[in-house]
């Protein structure tokens, strides 16, 4: 059995993406400047590993406030399976902090272990392509005017359903 990090494509190793994800909370005041957030993450079990998952889940409830309209694309590069349900995990978290989710013609996923071949995915990368259009036409229109023009926010009103 593989652990974290042996299979990845360009055998990612935990520790460096955990480096990468370190160095990401660090910069979380820039995180109001950014344009894009670039997340590498190792999958465990079909999903993504505990601990990156917690990180992702810390960074954006401490900082949330600092994506909120920022338009976000996850990418899943996996080698057999496990994908979708990476994909949809990294997309929670854009949905719950008001940013915009950028899509393609299909999920953002493409196979491959060893390096190279992920490009031999032709849906996949096309499914790529597609989804950088998307991102860059969004954030022409979302820009054109020079000041974004961002909706309205409604004042959030929690609702328990155990009473």
């Amino acid at each position: 059995m593989a652990g974290r990090g042996e299979g990845c494509p360009g055998d990612v190793e935990p520790a460096a993406a955990g480096e990468e994800l370190v160095g990401a909370l660090i910069r979380l005041q820039e995180l109001h400047e950014a344009v894009e957030l670039r997340r590498i993450a190792w999958t465990d079990v079909g999903s993504l590993a505990g601990e990156v998952l917690s990180l992702i889940q810390r960074m954006f409830f401490s900082a949330g406030s600092k994506v909120v309209n920022k338009p976000a694309a996850a990418v899943c590069v996996c080698r057999r399976g496990g994908a979708t349900a990476a994909f949809q995990t990294l997309n929670m978290p854009f949905e719950m902090m008001n940013m915009p989710v950028v899509t393609s013609q299909y999920w953002n996923i493409v196979y491959g272990r060893e390096e190279g071949q992920a490009a031999l995915d032709t849906e996949g990368m096309q499914t790529m392509r597609t989804m950088a259009n998307n991102m860059a036409w969004l954030l022409k229109k979302i820009h054109a005017n020079g000041s974004p023009d961002y909706p309205i926010r409604e004042e959030w009103q929690p609702m328990n359903f155990i009473r």
